[in-house]
């Protein structure tokens, strides 16, 4: 932050993303943090605040064209 307050550890996040379209219908198919790596990001306030980031998640979004 800036007035160098804390000092966050680095993490090297890993998210991935799978896709399927076929005529009309689409599907996505998405892994986030799929190390499970605890990590922080900084926040509102310049700065200020820290916050946890999800573990491991997925997502499924499946779609249609008309």
């Amino acid at each position: 932050d800036r007035t160098l307050i804390w000092q966050l550890p680095d993490a090297t996040v890993l998210n991935a993303s799978l896709f399927y379209n076929k005529g009309a219908w689409s599907a996505k198919f998405d892994v986030n943090n799929l190390t499970d790596e605890q990590y922080f990001v900084r926040g509102a306030n310049n700065g200020m605040m820290v916050g946890v980031r999800q573990p491991i998640n997925f997502e499924f979004t499946l779609g249609r064209t008309f």
